[in-house]
């Protein structure tokens, strides 16, 4: 390479890292999790025969000891946030439900302890030999500016992230493998002894930067009751020409497992710098950060630190929530704003019966007033005469003929009459009246009701008119029949029952 194309490549490197050290490169907006939280149970004492403590607790039941379930979202925001900024809204309720939130504080006060991984590339070259030589180095005795003597100060200032309980690792990914320079324990244990010294890294060459982000996901994927983040120090390279597809399958794997990645570049190679720097800023798909130089790896490491921590827990009251044992639609709404949709599966809870032993005293009190009931009625009836009622002559038959016969079993009954009504999309408040017989809904084909609705499969669901009544059947659908927000397969509708096939609502009416 030229010394002009060398110098163009130093400059290029220079203007990138200047328009990026000020901060990381974060998403466009901020994204947020739900997950509901069910209230651990409280330790029992041993029973008074000494013969141990009661069998625990069905985790399906609610107690009252204990507390209601709850929904926590976890979202960043913006400093100074408090619980009066966010409303949880269940968007597919009748009606929507809107939540406000009962509690909210910052991440380093939270109860979601964090799984930690650093991640730092060894080879030689990048780790540089300012503290040794290497006789057998063709070039003897010169020193590689190396990117050692910052990650020190940087590893100890990532130790003290996260809450009580957190726990971290030190990796290294050099000569076609993943060094375990401390395995996964108390985070702030994690500090700069635990990168050993330079002449470690001596013997190493390669530099498996996709390997390394794959073992980092084997680690961080089983461990699912921690928050998973990912910090990786490097420029970039990988031994592959072409790692494109290897980066990809990984950063997908990480994604698939919640594991949020920071990637801080730094390169002393800068005509290697552009293609590193693009990989890297791929790999830190939560946040990617620029290094000018091996001694910002600490104030680069604070970055990433605020932005950790830079997240509120806030729960709301589940008290109006219904868990179903389905998956509903919610919005989170921040400072007025709504964010994007989320999926959220409610677990099925059920309230525990109450012990009736308390209340004998009633049950006994309704057995002897219906006692002395029945004895009054006795009394009564043998005061009473009884009179002889004469036996009425033979009806007289007349001609036979025969009737239509309608719901309530005789010709002035009415009619089986049912009618389905659209309440959003094109077809909105567009009245459908139900045939006898079959009555199929969809989007098209052999639907004798046919809605705009792409979320509606061709031919959804019919409802079956019969002397008995409506019974609404799915047709095998995509997306499911739901009736009073209860997915079903088949399902008998009464008059005002709210059915809801893709995204429309129907409201049913029928007079039988």
């Amino acid at each position: 390479m030229t010394r002009l194309k060398v110098a163009w490549w130093r400059l290029a490197a220079a203007v990138v890292v200047l328009t990026s050290a000020a901060g990381p490169a974060r998403a466009e907006e901020a994204s947020y999790r739900l997950k509901v939280v069910i209230p651990k149970p409280k330790a029992t004492t041993p029973a008074p025969d000494g013969e141990g403590t009661p069998p625990p607790a069905d985790p399906n039941l609610i107690d009252p000891a204990n507390g209601m379930p709850f929904v926590r979202a976890v979202i960043g925001g913006r400093v100074g946030l408090t619980a009066k900024d966010f409303l949880l809204k269940q968007t597919d309720a009748q009606p929507p439900l809107v939540i406000e939130a009962m509690k909210s504080v910052p991440y380093q006060q939270s109860d979601e302890p964090m799984a930690l991984i650093v991640l730092v590339q060894g080879n030689f070259r990048w780790m540089g030999n300012e503290t040794y030589t290497d006789a057998a180095d063709p070039e003897a005795g010169s020193i590689y500016d190396g990117a050692f003597k910052g990650l020190g100060p940087a590893i100890d200032v990532l130790g003290k992230a996260g809450p009580p309980g957190s726990k971290a690792s030190l990796l290294v990914y050099a000569e076609q493998k993943v060094i375990v320079k401390q395995a996964m324990g108390d985070a702030p244990s994690l500090n700069a002894g635990a990168l050993g010294g330079q002449q470690d890294y001596g013997e190493f060459i390669s530099k498996p930067l996709a390997l390394g982000l794959t073992e980092a996901w084997k680690v961080l994927a089983n461990m699912p009751d921690f928050r998973k983040v990912l910090v990786v120090f490097g420029d970039g390279q990988d031994d592959k020409e072409d790692v494109s597809a290897d980066l990809k399958k990984a950063i997908s794997d990480l994604k698939e497992a919640g594991v949020e990645v920071y990637s801080v570049f730094y390169t002393n190679t800068p005509e290697d710098g552009p293609q590193g720097q693009q990989n890297m800023a791929k790999v830190g798909f939560t946040s990617h950060l620029n290094a000018q130089s091996r001694d910002s790896f600490a104030s680069q490491a604070g970055l990433v630190v605020e932005e950790i921590n830079a997240k509120y827990y806030v729960d709301f009251p589940g008290d109006k929530v219904q868990f179903d044992g389905a998956t509903h639609e919610f919005v989170l709404a921040v400072g007025g704003e709504d964010k994007e949709p989320a999926q959220l599966s409610l677990p099925t809870v059920v309230k525990p019966v109450e012990e009736e032993g308390s209340l004998w005293w009633v049950w006994l009190l309704v057995i002897v007033l219906l006692v002395a009931l029945v004895v009054v009625i006795i009394l009564i009836r043998r005061r009473q005469p009884v009179e002889e009622m004469p036996l009425a002559p033979p009806p007289v038959l007349g001609p036979m003929k025969t009737i239509m016969l309608g719901v309530g079993g005789n010709e002035d009954s009415l009619p089986v009459v049912g009618w389905v009504v659209p309440l959003a999309g094109p077809n909105q408040f567009q009245t459908f009246k139900l045939m006898q017989g079959a009555t199929k809904l969809g989007t098209g084909g052999e639907s004798h009701v046919v809605v705009g609705d792409s979320f509606m499969s061709t031919e959804h669901a019919e409802i079956v008119c019969t002397a008995g009544g409506f019974t609404i059947n799915d047709l095998g659908s995509t997306n499911g029949t739901y009736v009073n927000a209860r997915r079903v397969s088949s399902q008998e509708l009464v008059d005002n029952d709210v059915f809801k096939l893709g995204k429309t609502d129907f409201k049913f009416k029928s007079i039988n």
